[in-house]
C-alpha cells in the first residue's frame, strides 16, 4: 500500500522506503506518523549534529559525553542506508557516485564517535 510522508507529503511504497511490517496496523494503532527514508535521514543527521554539540561543550568543561546515543544514532543511519528517493546531506556534500563509498564514510565516523566524546587521558 502507498503512503504519504508526514514530513515531506512525498507517497511512497509501505516497505519500499521504510518497512514497520503491517501497514495497517501501523497505521491504525502503532504509528500516529510515518517519514519517508529521506526525512528520516534527515533527522538523524540533525540528532547526530545536536550530540556533537554537547560532544563539543563537554570537552570544553574538561569531561568526557557518552557516545552511546550518537553511535546508536548511525547505526540506525547506516542500516537505512545512503538515500531514499533524494540523496541524503553525506551524499550531496561529498558528491558521491556510488554506495559502497557512502557506508565506508559512515563506518568511519562510527568508528570515530567514542573519540570525539572522549577527552584524552592527559587532556
Amino acid at each position: 500500500p502507498q503512503t504519504q510522508c508526514n514530513h515531506c507529503q512525498r507517497i511512497f511504497l509501505w516497505g519500499s522506503e521504510i518497512d514497520y511490517g503491517n501497514f495497517a496496523a501501523a497505521r491504525e494503532n502503532r504509528f500516529e506518523e510515518v517519514f519517508c527514508k529521506g526525512c528520516r535521514a534527515t533527522s538523524l543527521f540533525a540528532s547526530i549534529g545536536g550530540w556533537f554539540l554537547v560532544s563539543c561543550a563537554c570537552r570544553e568543561a574538561g569531561f568526557s559525553a557518552d557516545p552511546s546515543e550518537a553511535m546508536m544514532l548511525v547505526q540506525q543511519l547506516i542500516k537505512l542506508g545512503p538515500h531514499g528517493r533524494e540523496p541524503d546531506d553525506v551524499w550531496r556534500i561529498l558528491r558521491l557516485e556510488e554506495a559502497p563509498a557512502w557506508y565506508e564514510i559512515m563506518q568511519k565516523a562510527l568508528a570515530r564517535i567514542e573519540e570525539a566524546f572522549t577527552i584524552p587521558e592527559d587532556f
